[in-house]
């Protein structure tokens, strides 16, 4: 581990994370040799006169987003910011946009998601898709004059016009829906009002005539659903031994769920840093050679018992051959915003490197502290 004016740098089973005290629009990409060399970036941005992190005598107070005198002076500054973002993507890289809704001083909404979402398609950003990220045991606002907000938007974005931005759908499931699984089981008839497919639509495989059959296989997952929900845990740096106060952390699972399926485990081309691409088979397996935690969601409902085969998808090993080389190295992850650095210890998490870039020192340090004690290092 290495501390200087600059940075640190954390090594972990051969991955590497470095947060740069410094500020993502002076940040000199050249220097650093950053252009077109971040995989994934993940960050949630300063929200405009929210909060400020830094004190007056901070020397780099002038530097700090989020408390500029008006709407459109931040607005630029973060425009700014997506513009060099979108200089260090990689072609096939994404960028997952964590913002909350806020309010002006009379109490009116400001779609910010939205805003921001905007801004980075001015600057050659392609919105892909897009998740609600909701807040299980979110505080109550205590305001009278409408509900509480228990949600925040998350963006996926992308350099990539078209498909060929690194997305593994694999990367994350969840169990399938007990009534989903059933209806596999079940006869469908080639009359049915959905075999043609609805007005607009094009026929779905689920309503092609099928006859009963209770020895058919049965997905036992399902893709990743486009509303996440968490339930926020408590945030404290002093289990770190640390007297530092930060009120708006990431939750891990949010960005570990976001690198899980945007993060290859088989790393990046060392040629044209683009991300290698899993293979997946299908497999057909019985109950009794399921893992544990899968014959615990089964046997919540005893309907399920019924299910004799289930389909899962297991990774397999495939040579890798991109711009003609074998050798891989570690996908690269950024926030420019690292704050209590969740995404840099996600990063860990899931066999990436990563770089953060923080004006505040204080939680440069707690950044450091939460990895090595997470980490055990």
């Amino acid at each position: 581990m290495i501390i200087n004016n600059d940075s640190l740098l954390v090594n972990n089973n051969n991955c590497k994370s470095i947060i740069y005290h410094q500020d993502i629009l002076s940040f000199d990409l050249d220097r650093y040799k950053f252009k077109n060399q971040v995989n994934v970036i993940i960050t949630s941005p300063p929200y405009y006169n929210l909060r400020s992190y830094l004190d007056k005598e901070d020397s780099f107070k002038a530097l700090e987003i989020g408390n500029q005198s008006t709407l459109e002076s931040y607005l630029a500054l973060m425009k700014s910011v997506f513009v060099k973002l979108h200089e260090m993507l990689t072609d096939d890289g994404v960028f997952w946009l964590n913002v909350g809704l806020i309010s002006d001083q009379k109490s009116n909404i400001i779609d910010l998601p939205s805003i921001l979402r905007d801004l980075c398609l001015e600057v050659g950003f392609c919105f892909k898709s897009f998740i609600i990220f909701k807040k299980n045991n979110a505080q109550p606002n205590g305001l009278k004059h409408r509900g509480t907000i228990d949600f925040e938007m998350v963006y996926l974005l992308a350099k990539a016009k078209d498909t060929s931005y690194f997305y593994d759908q694999e990367g994350y499931k969840e169990f399938s829906n007990p009534e989903s699984m059933l209806r596999v089981l079940r006869g469908v008839g080639d009359d049915n009002k959905y075999s043609d497919g609805a007005p607009g639509q094009v026929p779905h495989s689920m309503n092609s005539f099928r006859e009963k059959d209770d020895n058919r296989g049965v997905p036992l997952y399902r893709y990743a659903r486009s509303v996440w929900d968490f339930n926020i845990k408590n945030f404290n740096p002093k289990k770190y031994g640390l007297d530092i106060q930060h009120f708006a952390v990431m939750p891990l699972e949010l960005a570990d769920r976001m690198l899980n399926l945007t993060t290859s485990r088989l790393g990046r081309c060392v040629v044209c840093k683009k991300q290698v691409k899993p293979y997946y088979e299908k497999k057909t397996l019985s109950k009794e050679a399921l893992n544990k935690k899968e014959i615990e969601f089964l046997s919540q409902d005893k309907r399920l018992n019924k299910i004799k085969n289930f389909i899962i998808n297991e990774k397999t090993s495939a040579d890798i051959n991109c711009c003609g080389q074998s050798a891989t190295e570690n996908v690269v992850v950024l926030d420019p915003f690292s704050g209590s650095g969740t995404t840099v210890l996600a990063a860990h998490l899931n066999n990436a490197d990563s770089i953060g870039i923080e004006l505040n020192k204080d939680f440069i340090l707690l950044s450091e502290e939460r990895i090595k004690k997470t980490l055990g290092i």
